[in-house]
């Protein structure tokens, strides 16, 4: 994870992001996070979801990678400038279903 971060900081893919917000998740979660990124890997790949700058972007991917298939839900973003929506996720962070007596509870 260190290497990765100080990987998108540098400049080194041809752009710089100076921040980053990280998920805690669990062994579990890190899986099913791996299986939705995978999904939405195939679908850009295959042209079933077109990238837009605006309204489909690697933003948008990296939602739907984590809550495809987990219980975390993110923040909307309507700002396609990744710093943006990492200063959302540390105003609001992100929330979990999980269920109680057969009822659906947010918890932050």
């Amino acid at each position: 994870r260190k290497e990765a971060l100080e990987m998108a900081k540098s400049g080194e893919l041809g752009y710089s992001y100076d921040d980053n917000y990280m998920v805690n998740t669990s062994t579990e979660e890190d899986g099913q996070v791996s299986e939705g990124a995978k999904e939405v890997a195939k679908e850009y790949n295959s042209k079933k979801s077109k990238y837009n700058v605006y309204t489909n972007n690697c933003t948008d991917a990296c939602q739907e990678a984590i809550q495809r298939k987990t219980n975390i839900i993110m923040p909307l973003d309507v700002d396609p400038r990744p710093n943006s929506y990492f200063n959302k996720l540390k105003f609001r962070g992100v929330k979990r279903k999980s269920q109680y007596g057969g009822r659906q509870r947010w918890e932050y």
